[in-house]
């Protein structure tokens, strides 16, 4: 894991990392996020200690699918790397019924307000069996109070869709978007082009982000004047540092 940290973009390293405490149904992970930490805290001089330590904070154990991480990333991000910044979420927790009669995992499980966001895959949710299988899944944990929303993976790659969806997950959990870092444009693109496996091709930091192609939460507006702003200072002095970020 530090030995690609250098070569890898942050978003990248947090979904390899991702992958790494991530396990299917019946296996146990290849390592945890604790452990990890430890081996990066312990490996001091490193050259890839410190940029992966920044990825291990934004971690969680018991991903299942890579698409469950990504959608993780653009939940759990905070918005200077293109998310949405909502830090209660959790993977995979499991949720007993019944007094234990009946146990669901959450895909992706917030707390403190019983929010159950399941991603529902075109493979493996779209059968018969499996949408009754949904629809009872999401009636019993209805009836116990939890709230369901499940995620396809159009709501992803739409842009009007994921602006709905976080949207809506903004009211259940009570936690307002409002953008004010100025990186959310270049990582919320980078987010994307990880999401349409693009993710090996370094972003340019001399690329303009237009407006369309980031979702227009609330501070956009200001904060993309501000991205502008930085972005032309950038251009006239290419050589200065800490004007934008290079490409994450």
């Amino acid at each position: 894991f530090l030995q690609v940290a250098l070569s890898y973009s942050i978003h990248e390293l947090i979904f390899l990392g991702l992958q790494f405490c991530s396990y299917r149904e019946g296996d146990r992970p290849r390592c945890t996020v604790e452990e990890l930490r430890t081996c990066a805290e312990e490996l001091r001089g490193h050259r890839g200690r410190r940029k992966a330590l920044r990825a291990i904070r934004y971690l969680e154990n018991n991903s299942r699918s890579p698409m469950e991480s990504i959608l993780y990333m653009f939940l759990r991000l905070p918005n200077a790397l293109g998310g949405c910044s909502f830090n209660e979420i959790v993977l995979n927790e499991r949720i007993d019924l019944d007094n234990g009669n009946k146990t669901y995992y959450a895909d992706l499980y917030v707390p403190s307000c019983k929010l159950d966001i399941e991603y529902d895959s075109e493979e493996f949710h779209s059968s018969r069996s499996a949408l009754s299988k949904d629809r009872e899944r999401a009636a019993h944990l209805e009836a116990e109070g939890y709230r369901v929303v499940s995620v396809g993976y159009s709501q992803l790659t739409d842009l009007k869709a994921f602006r709905n969806l976080a949207r809506q997950l903004s009211r259940l959990i009570g936690k307002r978007i409002y953008i004010r870092a100025r990186k959310f444009f270049e990582n919320f693109v980078a987010l994307r082009d990880l999401l349409l496996k693009k993710g090996n091709n370094i972003r340019s930091r001399f690329r303009r982000i237009h407006r369309n192609e980031v979702p227009w939460h609330s501070g956009v507006r200001t904060a993309y004047k501000l991205y502008l702003a930085a972005w032309n200072r950038l251009i006239r002095h290419p050589n200065q540092p800490l004007v934008l970020t290079r490409a994450p």
